[in-house]
């Protein structure tokens, strides 16, 4: 966590003249913060193991199974769910990773993406339905 905190960090330096012009400087330096903690998912998706599944996560992916062979582990079900939504199209993805990583709520994050608040709710909501759909062909090819 803590070489994301310093990435983060340097990426603001390098870029400070183009945050000081920038007219809503939250969301350029949420935007610049939510791209290098996607990068770093990209890179080490060994480590998508070590995201802890919040209530939204959880929600979108299958529940682990009572039955030993039905369960998936945590880390499993992180690594599986970073997975699909890295498959979803630009703006949902971002959507889904600033409601979901960052925790922000939907007017915020339609001012770091330049669109209206019902936009963003609606992105998330197609996004997470797409998910679902991800997550249940998965279910069905695992169980075939």
């Amino acid at each position: 966590m803590d070489d994301l905190m310093q990435e983060i960090f340097l990426k603001v330096y390098l870029n400070l003249p183009a945050i000081e012009g920038a007219t809503n400087r939250d969301g350029y330096l949420r935007r610049l913060a939510v791209n290098v903690i996607t990068d770093y998912f990209r890179k080490h998706r060994d480590r998508a193991g070590e995201v802890t599944l919040s209530a939204e996560i959880a929600e979108v992916l299958p529940a682990a199974g009572e039955r030993p062979d039905e369960a998936l582990a945590d880390s499993e079900r992180a690594h599986s769910f970073m997975g699909m939504v890295q498959a979803l199209p630009e703006k949902r993805r971002q959507v889904v990773l600033l409601r979901i990583v960052d925790e922000l709520p939907f007017r915020e994050i339609g001012a770091v993406l330049g669109i209206s608040e019902a936009s963003a709710r609606n992105l998330f909501s197609i996004g997470t339905k797409q998910l679902r759909q991800q997550a249940a062909r998965r279910r069905e090819v695992r169980y075939a």
